[in-house]
């Protein structure tokens, strides 16, 4: 690729909205991939009906409050974030509805027999981002394909007019008069542009939307008989863009506004049993035999465990010893995890050791080790900062989901769209924002 024609890529990056803010604040296109990534049509298929009953199954965990405080008080013992988060349930004024939009993320393997085995990297049930940057760079695979620069187009779709369809309806049901949506951001926020995408979509179907962060909300916020007020606006639903990491509530105001909210008798999206139901212990203990089968019928939690990768706690046994002397054998198979999200949490293969010696055993409840998904690779030409590089990489497929529950029954469930995300496969992070990944288009095969 010449200079003058990744200048004209990059331009037309721009056009499409492909946006983010740098550290500095400044203006840049987000890292993209000029290689769409192929798929079976059967095999997208599935995984939208995969995210269908992750949607249900954490649906259900989220209502179990005495399951979500069984598993995850002794890891809160040693994990403060967990701590206030379990603090919040018993504080929690249930709403009649319940809205879940999440992002199930896939990574592929490539099996013996030549098949594609998905395996599920983790189900977001917070933040969910990139339903709107991924639909504006599919947009645009979809010009470069009509310019011929591409080959084939990519598949369709719209996960934010999904979301706003959800979100709206939630709204109405509540029947109150000119209720809001309270966006709950982070402040200098760096993906702005990507929930804008949610912001015009809401304002173009008559859905006041109020953007803050805690602090603001702490500030501008308060209860009236029961109901969340920003200012003068009166919060029907808050989405949260923010509060998935310990950074996001530095200090009591913070930590009071959270509370505000979980009190009030606004739809959280989502609320903190929710969020708790998200974390990776939760979702390790899921993988373990015989608990799915209390919360989904038995023939869906085996379509649930095809797609699950081995995970186990350190405080366990595994093969006859402890997960340490375990992970000190096999460490460049396994990736340590917190309960965190957003990226840059993790701990990766050699690593590992050297992690386990410095850690305490007493928070061992605070991690669990995963099995590092072998991904296929495949060759693709990344841009990142205005300059475009073949890569080895690999490719994660998130499927948004959304659902929603009213007076305990579902009235919505169902995938909204994807988003791919595409980096070098000595790459161990995910991040777009950070500049670990690009965004990336899906392309159906048949």
């Amino acid at each position: 690729m010449t200079p003058e024609e990744l200048r004209n890529i990059v331009d037309r990056a721009h056009y499409f909205g492909l946006l983010q803010k740098n550290p500095d604040g400044q203006l840049v296109h987000a890292p993209f991939s000029l290689t769409p990534y192929q798929l079976p049509a059967s095999l997208i298929s599935q995984l939208q009906i995969h995210t269908q009953w992750s949607s249900l199954l954490f649906w259900k965990v989220a209502q179990n409050c005495d399951f979500l405080r069984e598993i995850l008080e002794p890891t809160a013992k040693v994990d403060e974030f967990v701590r206030f988060l379990l603090s919040l349930i018993p504080n929690e004024k249930r709403q009649d509805q319940q809205l879940l939009i999440n992002r199930n993320d896939f990574l592929f393997e490539r099996k013996e027999n030549g098949d594609l085995q998905p395996l599920q990297v983790e189900l977001n049930t917070i933040s969910a981002s990139f339903a709107h940057l991924s639909e504006r760079i599919t947009t645009f695979h979809q010009q470069l394909q009509q310019e011929n620069i591409l080959k084939v187009a990519p598949l369709s779709h719209d996960a934010i007019a999904g979301f706003a369809v959800g979100i709206k309806k939630t709204i109405e049901e509540l029947g109150w008069q000119y209720a809001a949506l309270l966006m709950l951001v982070q402040p200098k926020e760096r993906n702005w542009f990507d929930q804008m995408g949610l912001f015009a979509a809401l304002s173009q179907r008559g859905v006041k939307v109020v953007r803050a962060t805690l602090a603001e909300v702490h500030d501008r916020g308060k209860l009236k008989n029961g109901d969340l007020w920003v200012g003068p606006q009166r919060i029907g639903v808050v989405y949260f863009r923010a509060g998935y990491s310990p950074g996001d509530l530095p200090d009591e105001e913070s930590r009071s506004a959270r509370r505000m909210m979980e009190a009030s008798s606004a739809v959280l999206v989502p609320e903190a049993s929710m969020q708790l139901a998200g974390t990776k212990k939760i979702q390790q203990v899921l993988v373990g035999s015989g608990v799915l089968s209390q919360f989904v019928p038995e023939s869906v939690g085996e379509q649930l465990k095809a797609y699950f990768a081995m995970m186990f706690g350190l405080e366990e046994e595994v093969e006859g010893r402890t997960a340490r002397e375990f992970l000190a054998e096999n460490a460049e198979q396994y990736v340590l995890k917190p309960q965190r999200e957003g990226g840059g949490n993790n701990v990766y293969g050699a690593e590992i050791r050297d992690f386990l010696t410095s850690l305490p055993t007493n928070e061992d409840r605070a991690w669990i080790a995963m099995k590092r998904i072998e991904a296929e690779t495949t060759e693709s030409l990344l841009v990142a900062q205005e300059q475009a590089q073949y890569h080895q990489c690999i490719s994660e497929l998130g499927i948004f989901g959304l659902l929603r529950a009213q007076s305990g029954d579902l009235r919505i469930n169902m995938p909204v769209g994807h988003l791919v995300r595409t980096k070098a496969s000595n790459v161990n992070e995910g991040g777009v924002v950070a500049g670990y990944a690009g965004l990336n288009s899906l392309i159906s095969k048949d």
